[in-house]
Order: C-alpha cells, then structure tokens, then sequence
C-alpha cells in the first residue's frame, strides 16, 4: 500500500528493536519508551509508579520463557504522540520488567487500547495510524 491510500488519522511514529515495535509514551509527565505488544491484553509497567495506591482488578497472564504470572491493575492515563488515553496496566514481575530494560524500554503498550478505535499498524514505515 503506497503512502496515499493510508488511513487518516493520528500518525504515531515507531522504532523497532530487535523486530520489536518500541515507542515514546508520557506516564506521570515522563517520556518512556514502552514496547506494543500486539498479544498483551492489557499494558505493564516494569515498577509500580508510587501515585498508583488502588487497584481495580488483577491479571492473570502468560509470558513465554517466564510462564504464568497475575499482576494487581491499575487504571491510569498515558499519553502518546500527544493523544490521551485511559488504559489498565500492570505491574511486570521483576525479572520479566529487566528484559525490557534490553530494548531501553519501561513498559509494554498492550493491543487492548486500539480495540475501541480504528487503527493502521505498519512497522515498515514506521508509524501507527489510529483515529482515536
């Protein structure tokens, strides 16, 4: 698909590490660099940011190479290419969180958050397109 029959929408620009899709999110009025995660229901975090004191569900989720594991979820608001969004997120167990810190990354941006909107995923130009 040439640039021109691209949806319209918000363009988001990605990197990618390793064939990973990496790219920056503000969480708490930090810029972050997180991964998306095409198969992760919900996104995580790799610490628990301290303003975070309520849970409102918990997770039960499966990571190959590491296996099972339930994280408590949070509700917070990140914001990425200048677009807010309300999303879940938990918190990565401690080993799992430091393979992220390979690619340079504090979180994974899960698949979840576009459900409700129309987005274009294309890691070959760099960019992800959504209208929301």
């Amino acid at each position: 698909m040439d640039e021109d029959n691209y949806p319209n929408g918000i363009s988001i620009p990605i990197e990618l590490f390793m064939g990973i899709p990496t790219l920056t999110v503000e969480v708490n009025n930090s810029k972050q660099k997180w991964f998306f995660d095409t198969g992760a229901n919900i996104c995580y975090v790799t610490e628990k940011p301290e303003n975070w004191t309520t849970p409102v569900d918990t997770h039960d989720d499966f990571y190959p190479g590491f296996g099972n594991f339930q994280t408590e979820v949070y509700e917070t608001q990140i914001q990425f290419h200048d677009t807010p969004k309300q999303v879940k997120c938990g918190v990565l167990p401690e080993l799992l969180g430091l393979s992220l810190s390979l690619g340079g990354c504090t979180g994974i941006l899960g698949i979840n958050e576009f459900l409700d909107s129309s987005f274009y995923y294309s890691p070959r130009t760099g960019k992800i397109i959504t209208d929301g």
